[in-house]
């Protein structure tokens, strides 16, 4: 899969020169990340939702230059962050869990399963000393 920024401007809001060479380093950034998350087969099939996402992520970040601020008032001690940006990632939770779920990296579990009957039996049994062992043979 190949994100081209060019392709993507007709749905962008007008970019100045330094606007547009960010886009170009955040979509070439996020390229990478998809390709070592998600299977390559995936992202090919499915290049225009990826790039649905990737769209929506360029938008929220030109028009809040700082995304980790979500309240703000007079004074300094009067902002609120988001926990969203906390990490630093492009995509917000939500929609990182979209692709997870699209893409094919969601869905795995762990599950306690019981043991089977004898397993259970065996494990009930009394303690045998080492001793008694070699009195067995």
């Amino acid at each position: 899969m190949h994100l081209d920024l060019q392709k993507m401007k007709d749905l962008l809001p007008p970019l100045s020169k330094q606007e547009e060479a960010t886009c170009d380093l955040w979509v070439k950034g996020v390229e990478e990340f998809l390709a070592a998350t998600y299977p390559i087969e995936k992202l090919d099939r499915l290049e225009s939702f990826v790039t649905g996402y990737v769209i929506d992520a360029l938008k929220r970040r030109l028009s809040n230059p700082n995304p980790s601020v979500i309240r703000e008032g007079a004074g300094p001690f009067s902002v609120g962050y988001s926990e969203h940006f906390a990490r630093g990632g492009f995509f917000l939770p939500e929609e990182k869990a979209d692709l997870d779920r699209v893409l094919g990296r969601s869905g795995t579990r762990s599950y306690r399963t019981p043991a089977p009957e004898e397993i259970i039996q065996l494990n009930r049994m009394p303690r045998v000393e080492e001793e008694e062992l070699w009195h067995i043979q």
